[in-house]
């Protein structure tokens, strides 16, 4: 192989590694963990009855290099999948992992009103955007029906979670409420006296 020939390889391996380099940060670039936070709203509609809580909440999302993600907030830790298409990032769950926090409410619920319910996952959502000052902005939505089995009744609560997050940097989050509490507190508001009617 001649000199030009060689030096014609070496550019073009070059380039290849550079655009592969390039490929990578830029279809993977919310990799790691970020602290997020927002002000999450729970809301429960059932026949003649509505309750509504909001709280600010911290979380921590991971976006792991083998495209798993983590979501951790207090008690809990909810796997799933991520993918990212430019700046745009989807993370998916499965319904059957989301049923243990149900079933956490259901238990709550029970143990400090006395009331038995089913909580049933039906959706979940989250979907972000990598802004370009290096922050993350989205929105989680988790939907799920109530059953009330001593009023014989069902409902449907939802959960949104518009949330914004920053690169982790070891910086500690303050304490938040527990993500099953606040739904085990709503849920009780539909039972409880002194709710306004639809």
């Amino acid at each position: 192989m001649d000199k030009n020939n060689m030096k014609r390889l070496i550019m073009l391996m070059t380039v290849i590694f550079s655009l592969t380099l390039f490929y990578n940060f830029a279809t993977a670039s919310v990799l790691g963990s970020w602290d997020v936070e927002g002000l999450m709203t729970v809301k429960v509609k059932v026949k003649g009855k509505t309750a509504t809580t909001k709280s600010y909440e911290q979380m921590l999302f991971a976006f792991n290099p083998d495209e798993t993600f983590n979501l951790s907030e207090d008690t809990i830790n909810i796997l799933g999948t991520w993918k990212q298409k430019k700046k745009n990032f989807n993370v998916y769950f499965s319904l059957t992992d989301l049923q243990q926090y149900c079933d956490e409410v259901e238990h709550d619920v029970y143990m400090q009103y006395g009331l038995t319910v089913y909580v049933l996952p039906k959706s979940i959502t989250l979907k972000g955007t990598e802004k370009k000052d290096g922050t993350i902005k989205g929105t989680l939505t988790f939907k799920t029906s109530v059953y009330y089995v001593d009023s014989n009744k069902t409902g449907n609560m939802t959960l949104s979670y518009p949330f914004t997050g920053t690169q982790q940097d070891n910086i500690y989050l303050q304490e938040s409420a527990s993500f099953p509490d606040l739904l085990t507190d709503v849920i009780a508001e539909t039972i409880l006296d002194g709710i306004d009617d639809d």
